[in-house]
């Protein structure tokens, strides 16, 4: 970055972890520029900012996440009608046979399970309805995986309207399906 900065002029930005002059690990943020009268790098000037505290935070909460029995997310529907995932939990390849990175990149995959699960029209009322009202979003469907597999899955997310109309959804998928196939078990058998 620093090369770049001086041969470019293109702005110093990045996180790294260093070892203090005591021995102790820190996250720091560099930022800065270069200065370059007549084509040549006379200085460089920005800032280190110690952001451990943040990393340490930002850790915990992704451990917190990934402990979770189900994936969790923000999904975000803007004004448009599209949509995309952010913050996807590692859940997400229990629940979807997916990397959180392939969830937040297209959306597209995870809607075709729901498609083939014959539930879409009836979770996208749910979601719409949630919209509206902004309370709390709760549905049920099936899923069928990459792999094949026919799951059960229960939802859950909390609205919140942003001031461009975005809204944004607190969302937790748990997969259901052992319960319900007990559930049918037991009404086979009753």
């Amino acid at each position: 970055a620093i090369s770049s900065a001086m041969e470019n002029g293109s702005p110093i930005e990045f996180e790294a972890a260093l070892i203090s002059a005591k021995g102790n690990e820190k996250w720091v943020r560099a930022m800065g520029q270069a200065e370059i009268p007549n084509g040549k790098c006379t200085r460089l000037y920005g800032s280190f900012q110690d952001i451990t505290d943040l990393k340490e935070t930002e850790h915990r909460l992704q451990s917190i996440t990934n402990d979770l029995p189900g994936v969790t997310f923000q999904y975000i529907v803007y004004p448009d009608g599209t949509d995309k995932l952010a913050s996807v939990s590692q859940k997400s390849m229990e629940i979807w046979g997916m990397s959180p990175e392939d969830c937040e990149k297209d959306t597209e995959p995870i809607w075709d399970q729901i498609k083939k699960g014959g539930a879409y029209a009836k979770l996208q009322g749910d979601i719409q309805n949630s919209i509206e009202t902004l309370c709390q979003w709760h549905s049920r469907w099936t899923s069928i995986l990459p792999n094949g597999q026919i799951r059960w899955h229960e939802g859950y997310g909390t609205p919140y309207k942003l001031a461009d109309g975005t809204v944004l959804f607190n969302s937790m998928i748990f997969d259901i399906t052992e319960e319900v196939k007990l559930t049918h078990l037991l009404e086979e058998t009753s």
